[in-house]
């Protein structure tokens, strides 16, 4: 190295400054060798790759296939969607360039982009688009909305497509954004089965498919033909950490250069991240809710009176501290204030009296004959399951905790393997989109409650397929009244977005959907 710096010294006084600067932090700062330093640039020329921290195993790069969060997130780089939101949340085209709805609202007519390829050089047409409407109706992780009101998809002509609904949804265009990409029918047709089809995604994206290494990460490469054109980062490598320490140690020696998607950052090393030269902290208003689910078939939990008492007997102010550094809002219903539908009571305060006197009443005076509740939950979780954990023993209830890996405990939840779980999602723009945690229909999927209600049932059922505004604000108060005195879900807080990123990484504009940001976006300053 002393060499290296004598070399330096004598071409320019200035460079071997930024060398010693870049030595300081533990990383090389070797120009010559064609190593990144801290500043996100490789010699003189602004680096074309990023490197970001993936949360779990991938399990299906398919929307269709999996709604765990970095299999949805992977598979928004490498397909689009018929609609997206733009920053403020409004509807805009994406391969629909326009569309129709019928004056009864059972039938949308999609006018399609012209000459959009699939990564493969085919042509994108009214054929996959009806393909995948179709896909998706017959989807398990889509049985709330598309199963439930889509009928069937058929192409007209080469460029428009017609979806016919078996009754009016309001939210169907809005789920679309979320929860729906267009898949290549002719390329699906290769495979002998979906399961060897969902790991090798090909679709119109700004991104490509590249390799997945189980235990490693995943690897993309630019689709340079992009219809919308090329996005600036080339390649983009994800690194599977599930460990908050090991995230926030690679943001910190550069081995990723970005964290907060997918990937956990630990909001306790937010100081230090913000003392860093090299890092910046994003800090992005929240659009994720956490809660408590309770499995409602479990013995003991079956009684409201129980759950009420859980829900009376948890500390949400204690929990948001712990959990999240303080970094949110207690919440109290799964709904957002933004919302459409929005609506929190009755609320359940913190009160260990209350939730003693329920328990009596139930007949488990101070937990006695009650069950001990099972969780589990994925290890970022583990902080604040313990401050429930905390929470119910001062009651009488005995909680076990079992930890296991990211992308399978919300299968061991879905199969009902569970008491109760910590778990996050994205808030809706509407609330029909999240019937899905509720409706008789979608146990075995995202009703991890597995709550059975016909009154609840009917209630959601209307607001979603009526038009007027007014009678669904209506019926999603009566609804989420008796939603959340069910405390099947018992609401924790609005988690603020905390983002970690290489100081010289743009990561661009911020949205209202999932991931709440667009990686294609993303560019070396």
């Amino acid at each position: 190295m002393k060499k290296l710096l004598a070399v330096l010294l004598a071409v320019m006084m200035l460079a071997a400054v930024a060398v010693g600067c870049a030595n300081n932090t533990g990383n090389t700062g070797d120009t010559n060798t064609g190593k990144t330093g801290d500043d996100g640039k490789t010699g003189t020329t602004a680096r074309s790759d990023v490197k970001i921290g993936l949360g779990g195993e991938v399990l299906a790069l398919s929307i269709f296939n999996s709604n765990v969060t970095q299999d949805t997130m992977n598979a928004k780089l490498i397909y689009d969607s018929l609609v997206e939101n733009d920053k403020d949340g409004n509807i805009i085209p994406c391969l629909a360039k326009s569309w129709e709805v019928s004056d009864d609202g059972m039938v949308y007519t999609f006018h399609l982009q012209e000459g959009v390829k699939f990564h493969n050089g085919d042509e994108m047409t009214a054929n996959d688009v009806a393909f995948s409407i179709n896909r998706g109706i017959a989807s398990p992780y889509l049985a709330a909305n598309m199963g439930k009101y889509c009928d069937r998809a058929e192409a007209v002509d080469k460029y428009t497509a017609k979806m016919t609904m078996k009754q009016p949804y309001t939210a169907i265009l809005a789920m679309m954004v979320q929860n729906f990409c267009v898949e290549n029918e002719a390329y699906f047709k290769t495979f002998a089965t979906e399961d060897e089809y969902i790991m090798k995604p090909m679709g119109t994206g700004p991104y490509k498919f590249v390799s997945y290494q189980t235990g490693v990460g995943l690897e993309l490469e630019a689709n340079e033909d992009y219809w919308r054109g090329a996005p600036s980062i080339k390649k983009m490598s994800e690194k599977i950490m599930t460990d908050v320490n090991a995230v926030a140690t690679a943001l910190e020696t550069g081995d990723i250069d970005f964290a907060g998607v997918s990937s956990t950052v630990s909001n306790s090393s937010i100081p230090e991240f913000e003392a860093s030269k090299n890092l910046e902290v994003h800090k992005i208003d929240g659009t994720m809710v956490w809660f408590f689910a309770v499995n409602t078939e479990n013995k003991g939990y079956d009684n409201v009176k129980v759950r009420q008492a859980m829900a009376y007997a948890l500390d949400k102010e204690y929990l948001l501290e712990v959990q999240a550094e303080g970094y949110g809002q207690v919440a109290n219903t799964l709904n957002s204030p933004s919302t459409f539908g929005f609506y929190e009571e009755p609320k359940f305060e913190y009160s260990v009296d209350k939730a003693k006197s329920l328990l009596e009443e139930a007949g488990y005076k101070d937990g006695a004959g009650l069950p001990a509740l099972q969780a589990v939950i994925r290890q970022d979780r583990q902080k604040g399951t313990e401050v429930f954990q905390q929470c119910l023993k001062e009651v009488g209830i005995n909680m076990e905790i079992n930890v296991q890996e990211n992308t399978t405990y919300l299968t061991t939840c879905r199969q009902g393997n569970f008491g109760t779980s910590l778990i996050a999602s994205t808030m809706p723009s509407d609330a029909a989109l999240f019937d899905k945690f509720w409706l008789t229909e979608s146990v075995g999927a995202d009703n991890y409650a597995r709550l059975k209600m016909p009154e609840l049932d009917q209630l959601l059922n209307q607001a979603g397929t009526i038009t007027d505004s007014a009678k669904r604000v209506d019926l999603y108060k009566q609804a989420y009244t008796i939603a959340n005195n069910l405390c099947a879900y018992i609401p924790c807080f609005y988690v603020d977005n905390i983002v970690v990123a290489n100081k010289n990484l743009n990561i661009g504009n911020r949205y209202p959907d999932a991931p709440f940001l667009r990686f294609e976006e993303m560019s070396w300053k």
